[in-house]
This record gives structure tokens, sequence and C-alpha cells, in this order.
């Protein structure tokens, strides 16, 4: 049984009024998807600010995928190997995208990363997402950074650029980096 949220709802001239603990939001009630007293869930997490909160968006890495590693941990390739957090659909291979934490093991790179595996995050992907606000958004590779279990990075710099959502999730990994887009 899921838990309850303390939420409360007012639909005010095709406006959705919503409050999560006292934290009143205004949207439009056409964004969101109401099915009796519920609201997405994943909005009611961004509002939180709920580690974890990470709106829905497209995943561009499958199991099996082999990413760059753009931090200076000595890794080059990061061959993912599992998704934290996804559940199983038959026939389907887990996903992530950028923010998510990835199980991977390094295929090129110093000897003694390789063999090994490492918690990662995603934080560049080539396949275009949307974000809420209607803009489309990809990279032109994909890319990770080996943390711990924590979030903490094992280098201490990043080459390149950073989604967003990256770095909203992951604040070691914001303050590593150079660009945040």
């Amino acid at each position: 049984m899921t838990p309850m949220l303390s939420t409360a709802f007012e639909l005010v001239d095709s406006r959705l009024l919503a409050s999560v603990s006292g934290n009143w939001q205004l949207a439009l009630a056409t964004d969101w998807h109401l099915t009796g007293n519920r609201i997405c869930r994943e909005w009611l997490n961004s509002i939180r600010g709920a580690p974890g909160g990470k709106l829905k968006m497209t995943l561009g890495l499958p199991v099996g995928a082999i990413m760059n590693c753009c931090d200076n941990s000595g890794a080059r390739n990061l061959y993912i190997i599992s998704v934290k957090g996804i559940g199983a659909r038959l026939n389907r291979l887990p996903a992530g995208g950028v923010g998510d934490m990835v199980m991977a093991t390094v295929k090129k790179g110093k000897p003694e990363l390789r063999k090994k595996v490492h918690p990662a995050v995603i934080v560049r992907q080539s396949k275009p997402w949307k974000r809420t606000d209607g803009v489309f958004l990809y990279f032109e590779d994909n890319a990770g950074v080996i943390v711990n279990p924590k979030g903490e990075m094992k280098g201490s710099a990043i080459t390149g650029p950073v989604g967003k959502e990256a770095a909203e999730l992951w604040p070691r990994i914001a303050s590593n980096s150079g660009v945040v887009m």
C-alpha cells in the first residue's frame, strides 16, 4: 500500500492550485493528469525537492551502451551493465537518461579501474529529450562520470557541458562542472 501524500488541490478557472505540505504552486490543469485526488508523482517529488524527484525524460542509454568518461579519474570508456531504480518489463532493456545513476565497468582506462564495477552518473546523452519548458535538447556524445554510492565524484573535474537534470540531482557534479546546460 502506498502512503498517502499530504496534498491539497483547488481548481480555479482552469488553473490548478496544488499544495504539498503548505507549499502552494500554480499550474495549468491541462498540463497535469488528475486521477481522483492525485497529481503526477514526478511533479510532486520535484516540488518537494526529494532525491529521486527527476521528471520523466527520454532514456537514451540502454544496458550495453558504451559512453565516454568525462572526468579526470583515469577512465576513458564506460560500459553500462545496469541502471539504478529501474523496474523490469519483459523483453525491454533497462535504460537511463541524464541524471540517472548506472552501474558501469571501465572498458578503456587505467588498469586499476578496469575489470571492476563502478557507480556512474550520466551527464550527457545524444538522444534528444524534451524539457518541461518545451525545449528539445541533445549533446554530441554520451558521457558520464564515476562516483561513489553517495554521489561524490571520484575525479575532481569534468570536461565538457553537463545536463541541467544531472546538476540539479547531484550537487557534487554541479560544483565540479564548467558548463551546465
